[in-house]
């Protein structure tokens, strides 16, 4: 497929044409190597009006940093929202407590304001120290990103700027776990369903997108049916069996994944997954890759993973449905390279064996961090880089503050002075 989004209309049109064959929704499995690849079929299964259900999982829209970030968005719309700003106002961590923000509701009623508002004004009162710090930090940042608003910043815009000034992201980075990581993939692919609506939906507002997710988390809320298409990691997959799967996203980079490419041991271990996956289906089996796949609001070129290139050529029939409906260059973060699946039919045998990934891409324009560079954070001051790993938007920094200070961050978020 040309990317993602195209994968998922596609994968939605075969369950289709296989249910008006007879073929059971419910004998039908789509599986996936990360939860953040759920969003994209959700949706194409809404639009087509299918039934699916998420096992061994939450839907997109429901998962906590997804609401998070949402809460965010809302009170930048409306500062009278005090649901959401009760939702974010110790997320990520400020010391802001349980009777801190009893005492700055009590505040806001007295005084007829949101508590937003009330926190803007500094009209909290009764806070310890800490508190106190937290409120002031996050009315400064609302200061800040209330001036998207003012601006009319596109919608992505706002949402990028929202993750780095309120530390969202840092936080995430810091832990440095898996959970995290998780929580982090979730999160680009909010900005990349952000950004792809902002392209189709020019002169819309936040408003707009806002009140649109809403029409989407209360469809999220219907009843599982018995008859519907089953989604899932394959992880959830393991044990099941189903007469169709389609295993979808099959690139290096996602399965095998990028953080395992220098561990042998790690990469055996994904290919195992990928044999799970693979022999879930017992009657039909489709696999598929896309040219680019949207990550952190970017469109970027993918290749087929290695694992696909293990399987002999005369167990499988190619289609390539890329041409139909490309992605306009003006997407790309990065010159997209031909399909190696394309490549490899027109080559011959010899040079089909010797061709392998190339992330050079990935080093020169979109990636401009190295070891030993010295860079300046806005909250952290100056210091130095001591490790960079990971290609293009997913490339992270390992950087020694001269307070001693060592931190693990995001160069997308970063937003480093070099």
């Amino acid at each position: 497929y040309s990317d993602d989004r195209q994968e998922a209309e596609g994968t939605v049109r075969r369950v289709r044409e296989l249910s008006g064959a007879g073929h059971k929704l419910g004998d039908i499995a789509v599986l996936f190597r990360t939860n953040a690849q759920s969003r994209a079929f959700e949706e194409a299964f809404r639009k087509a009006n299918l039934p699916y259900i998420l096992v061994g999982g939450v839907s997109f829209y429901e998962r906590k940093e997804i609401k998070d970030c949402l809460a965010y968005l809302r009170l930048l719309v409306n500062p009278r929202d005090d649901v959401s700003c009760e939702r974010i106002l110790n997320v990520p961590s400020r010391g802001i407590g349980a009777k801190s923000r009893e005492g700055l509701a009590h505040t806001a009623r007295q005084t007829s304001q949101s508590m937003l508002e009330t926190i803007i004004a500094g009209a909290y009162s009764g806070t310890n120290a800490r508190s106190s710090k937290g409120m002031s930090d996050l009315r400064e940042a609302f200061t800040l990103m209330r001036e998207l608003i003012d601006r009319n910043a596109p919608p992505n815009v706002t949402l990028e700027e929202v993750l780095t000034v309120t530390g969202y992201v840092d936080a995430l980075e810091n832990e440095d776990t898996e959970e995290a990581d998780a929580r982090l993939e979730n999160i680009s692919e909010l900005m990349n369903a952000l950004s792809i609506w902002c392209g189709e939906n020019e002169g819309k507002t936040l408003s707009d997108f806002l009140e649109e997710v809403s029409l989407v988390s209360d469809i999220d809320r219907w009843s599982p049916e018995t008859d519907a298409v089953n989604l899932m990691t394959l992880h959830c997959a393991k044990g099941l069996e189903f007469s169709t799967v389609f295993l979808v996203g099959l690139e290096d980079g996602l399965l095998p994944s990028r953080q395992n490419f220098d561990d042998d041991a790690r990469l055996a271990e994904e290919c195992r997954l990928f044999y799970v996956g693979a022999t879930r289906a017992k009657k039909l089996l489709e696999c598929s890759h896309a040219d680019q796949r949207w990550r952190f609001g970017s469109v970027m070129p993918m290749e087929p993973s290695r694992f696909l290139m293990s399987v002999p050529e005369d167990r499988y029939a190619f289609t390539d449905h890329a041409r139909v409906a490309p992605v306009p260059a003006a997407s790309f973060a990065a010159p997209p390279k031909p399909s190696r699946s394309r490549a490899r039919r027109r080559a011959p045998e010899k040079e089909r064996i010797a061709v392998e990934p190339q992330y050079d891409e990935f080093n020169q324009d979109v990636v401009h961090f190295r070891m030993g560079q010295h860079v300046t954070h806005r909250s952290y001051g100056p210091g130095k880089i001591l490790s960079v790993s990971g290609f293009g938007p997913d490339t992270r920094l390992t950087i020694l503050f001269n307070d001693g200070t060592r931190k693990r961050l995001m160069a997308r978020f970063a937003n480093l002075e070099t």
